[in-house]
């Protein structure tokens, strides 16, 4: 099953005999059957006529709308919507612990796997003193199996991260300077773009696990806690060293942004300032837009969170446990 994104400025989706048609300016850009489409994204500046929604509603297909900014507004969702019954069965797999381990195991490699090939890539770009990072991770992946508790499973992926922190000292370059992680709150200008770019990634997650109809709040590896987004920070966590640290480690070493200028102390920390943040928002948005291959297809990172959101759903539909992470080559 397909998503369809009606991302072009003014385009329109509409339905002609038993096609639905996406238009722009009297041209058509897409044609597809209806049994193909299982989600219909629309971005502002985009729309549809009601023959095109009529189509939509009678074949139980969902419609997600995102502002112009790419934020979640709301959805269209047809009488024969499966949404409820695919929160009911992530409501009851998340009651079975068997199957969360499953697939949190599978988030967790999919972390440590993008984390060491990060490293990997510096290192054979030249980057001197890696190893004991590329190493640590690597035998973090060895015990993934073993592991038999959730909370085994957070503490061996805690010790991996903080391997890999180690190893960002000798890859964030001056007048950046970086000696491990720390939070709430961030004492130097790296921890507060980490931050930073971690609550813009769980922004986009969670916008993701929204439009394919899943409970953002009901995780497999973080459980239950009152007003955490425990699923989106589930499927943020293979994505967190390719789209926001990426994003940062190139601020530093691009001399995109400069300590003295675009940070501020307060509350304790430091923090991003109005100019700071202006600036991230731009980089990480322009890494979002960023294409790439993803199953034989060309993708933005904003639209390959949402398949991968769609594939969990898909898993947890089936009641399936073999979640695929996403990999960065």
């Amino acid at each position: 099953m397909a998503v369809l994104y009606l991302d072009e400025y003014g385009a329109t989706l509409r339905a002609t005999h038993e096609r639905l048609i996406v238009e722009k300016d009297g041209k058509e850009l897409a044609s597809l059957h209806p049994q193909e489409l299982e989600l219909v994204i629309v971005l502002a500046n985009c729309g549809f006529t009601s023959a095109a929604a009529q189509v939509l509603l009678e074949g139980g297909i969902d419609v997600a709308f995102l502002d112009q900014h790419g934020d979640y507004l709301g959805r269209l969702e047809g009488a024969s919507s499966k949404n409820v019954l695919l929160r009911k069965k992530q409501y009851a797999l998340t009651e079975d612990a068997d199957y969360c381990m499953a697939i949190a195991r599978a988030m967790v490699r999919g972390k440590l796997l993008n984390m060491r090939t990060i490293l990997m890539r510096y290192a054979r770009a030249g980057t001197a003193g890696l190893e004991d990072g590329i190493h640590g991770i690597a035998q973090a992946q060895g015990q993934l199996e073993g592991v038999p508790t959730l909370e085994a499973l957070l503490g061996l992926e805690g010790v991996a991260s903080a391997q890999y922190f180690v190893a960002l000292r000798a890859i964030i370059q001056p007048p950046f300077v970086f000696d491990g992680r720390n939070r709430r709150p961030p004492q130097d200008p790296v921890n507060a773009m980490l931050g930073f770019g971690y609550a813009m990634l769980l922004s986009c997650v969670e916008r993701a696990v929204s439009t394919v109809g899943l409970d953002v709040y009901c995780g497999f590896l973080h459980q239950d806690h009152y007003g955490r987004m425990s699923l989106g920070l589930d499927l943020m966590e293979e994505l967190r060293s390719v789209l926001a640290d990426s994003v940062v480690i190139a601020i530093c070493n691009r001399h995109i942004l400069d300590p003295a200028v675009h940070f501020e102390a307060r509350d304790g920390g430091v923090f991003l300032n109005e100019l700071g943040r202006k600036a991230f928002v731009q980089r990480f948005h322009a890494r979002m837009r960023e294409t790439v291959d993803y199953d034989g297809r060309s993708v933005t990172y904003y639209q390959l969170c949402v398949e991968q959101a769609r594939i969990l759903a898909a898993c947890i539909r089936e009641g399936r446990a073999n979640y695929p992470a996403y990999l960065t080559k």
